[in-house]
């Protein structure tokens, strides 16, 4: 079996397992033995990528650590781009459905953090320890490794895009999450929420392949979603201009690896060198 398949069939097993209890049982997240299961569920993909990292031998367990612990990994240009990234897009979005609308939507959530700076602290830990650390050293630390051994950055980056969005999907079903929430106020938000996977996957992929195949890169990007999406949290109208230009981006990167693959496609059939993809 592949190891990127291996991985893949564990951490499904391993979180929609769990996630299928409260799910049966219609206990409400805050209820306790959801939340616990919520949590075993939500640590699965980075315990099962340390997991078959770790089965790999001492080789590849050595550059798995450092690649999740060594941030010089990441360039200063690559630092600014990845804290600058998801608020950058999320307020040219915000600016976009002012422009379209004619309406300034209220933010009601970045004015109770200004006012109330230590609990900016609080939301930062949180975060980190909510979604990146327990997701990213399996997500980005070991699957699109694998993945990249058989297939392009475009077709990696949109596998998994897929795969991290299907892996969402239970929380739907879940009283009381953010996505279960988010689609009692409406359906196309919940579409929303889903195709974002797909463009915020490629700039992830992006920043890793110019970082030295950094995971820690991984984890700080997925620490600007979670941290900014809760620190702005823009009016939901306003979320599919953010979409919006977030696929933007992530189509300038696909035509940018396009272009590269085409031209390294080209010199190969010359019998030349062909450059390293970026």
């Amino acid at each position: 079996m592949k190891n990127h398949t291996s991985f893949f069939i564990i951490t499904f097993l391993w979180s929609w397992g769990a996630w299928s209890v409260p799910i049966v049982s219609g206990w409400p997240v805050t209820h306790p033995a959801a939340m616990l299961l919520y949590i075993v569920g939500g640590i699965a993909p980075s315990s099962t990528g340390i997991i078959l990292a770790k089965l790999k031998g001492d080789s590849y367990w050595r550059s798995f650590l450092k690649r999740s612990i060594d941030i010089r990994l990441i360039t200063k240009k690559f630092f600014i781009f990845i804290f600058t990234i998801i608020p950058a897009t999320t307020i040219t979005g915000l600016l976009l459905y002012v422009v379209f609308t004619g309406e300034w939507p209220g933010l009601d959530s970045f004015i109770k953090y200004i006012n109330n700076p230590s609990h900016i602290v609080l939301l930062a830990v949180f975060m980190l320890f909510f979604g990146p650390i327990p997701e990213e050293l399996g997500w980005r630390g070991y699957a699109l490794d694998h993945l990249e051994k058989e297939y392009s950055h475009f077709n990696a980056s949109i596998l998994l895009g897929f795969f991290w969005m299907m892996w969402h999907l239970p929380l739907f079903l879940i009283k009381g999450t953010y996505q279960y929430n988010l689609f009692l106020t409406s359906p196309y938000l919940m579409f929303d929420f889903m195709i974002q996977f797909y463009p915020l996957s490629i700039m992830m992929d992006w920043v890793y392949h110019n970082t030295n195949r950094s995971i820690a890169s991984g984890v700080l990007f997925h620490f600007c979603i979670n941290f900014f999406g809760e620190f702005l949290d823009i009016p939901d109208a306003t979320k599919y201009y953010r979409t919006l230009v977030q696929i933007i981006i992530a189509a300038i990167i696909l035509y940018s690896w396009w272009k590269k693959e085409r031209y390294n496609g080209t010199n190969k059939k010359a019998g030349e060198q062909s450059p390293a993809l970026k």
